[in-house]
């Protein structure tokens, strides 16, 4: 992030945001209901919904640019940086090069 200040924060009703170091929080303006958030120290913020559609931020979570939809449940999610994200899944893990717009498969588990 840009600025050390601004601490964003996912909840069932949509992203709640901090501009003073997380002492206090309010609802962010609009946005996409994202279960996962993850913001590298370079490049956007990127987001997930509960169905598995990615969302990047270039303004701190002021405005959101849908990316891929994965139509899998979201894990865990890592924006690495340079691009690079990895979004785990129930099926796996998918990593992007292209921050978020398109993902492919990086890891499937053998099947038990």
């Amino acid at each position: 992030p840009t600025d050390q200040n601004i601490i964003l924060a996912s909840t069932p009703d949509g992203l709640a945001r901090s501009t003073d170091q997380a002492r206090t929080f309010s609802a962010a303006a609009s946005g996409p209901v994202l279960a996962l958030l993850s913001w590298p120290d370079d490049g956007p913020l990127v987001g997930v919904d509960p169905a598995g559609t990615a969302y990047v931020s270039g303004d701190s979570g002021a405005t959101w640019q849908q990316r891929q939809a994965i139509n899998a449940r979201p894990e865990a999610l890592l924006a690495a940086g340079d691009g690079v994200v990895f979004l785990a899944t129930t099926d796996g893990i998918l990593r992007s090069t292209d921050n978020a717009t398109t993902f492919h498969t990086f890891y499937t588990p053998a099947p038990q």
